[in-house]
């Protein structure tokens, strides 16, 4: 050790700052390389965060469609229940339809324009018809199909001559008529069967027209039914 220092203090001047200049010199050659290598390295780093931004990105735009389709297909899953239900006339309320006959044998004096009541009811369902008043409500918006049947009055001394002329009325539109005309021997009936669009609050009912004063044949021949086909948005 005492060898060593001698000798640093045996060197010339002038050599001792070349060695330090030259040990300097390294040492700023490191520097700077080692700098040059953190700012690649952070500059690596920095486009590594992008890339994971990105991806981060990407993952959470992918969860966000996923769970729309998710939601999508749950909706697509409902409307074909709900569909097959309807397919069958079926909803969440249940079937909607109505049959109603007049039980009497004769209706008389059936006014012109005025609804005519089918006062046995057969089939309700939906809460659609009213037998008090003879009209049907729908409940639900959709095709229906609605249905007639009219017998003539046998009037005393014969049938020739009995004209009934009925139609079906949704609101204060004609649908469909029904027309019977009697025979000197025989008794006559009329029907008509239609497929209709019928808006939720429509009112369905039939009347007489062309007659004043008429008696209707009863005893099951004339009735009023209705059916709802497929429910509608």
């Amino acid at each position: 050790m005492f060898f060593l220092l001698l000798l640093f203090i045996c060197i010339s001047p002038s050599k001792s700052l070349e060695v330090t200049d030259g040990i300097f010199s390294a040492l700023v050659e490191k520097l700077s390389t080692l700098d040059e290598t953190v700012q690649r390295q952070e500059k690596v780093n920095n486009e590594q965060d992008e890339i994971i931004r990105y991806l981060t990105n990407q993952n959470e735009e992918l969860l966000k469609r996923l769970n729309d389709k998710e939601v999508l297909l749950k909706q697509l899953d409902k409307e074909s229940t709900i569909d097959e239900r309807r397919r069958f006339v079926l909803n969440s309320e249940g079937p909607v339809a109505f049959s109603a006959v007049i039980d009497p044998t004769v209706v008389d004096h059936t006014k012109a324009n005025t609804a005519i009541k089918f006062e046995t009811i057969l089939t309700e369902y939906g809460g659609g018809y009213n037998n008090d008043t003879g009209i049907f409500v729908a409940p639900n918006t959709g095709l229906y199909l609605l249905s007639c049947s009219m017998l003539d009055h046998t009037p005393k001394g014969g049938h020739g001559g009995v004209m009934i002329h009925g139609e079906i009325m949704r609101n204060h539109d004609v649908l469909a008529r029904v027309f019977a005309h009697a025979e000197t021997t025989y008794r006559d009936q009329g029907a008509n069967t239609i497929i209709a669009t019928l808006t939720r609050g429509d009112q369905v009912w039939v009347r007489t027209v062309d007659n004043s004063d008429l008696g209707l044949g009863g005893s099951r021949y004339t009735s009023f039914s209705g059916y709802l086909l497929w429910q509608l948005s």
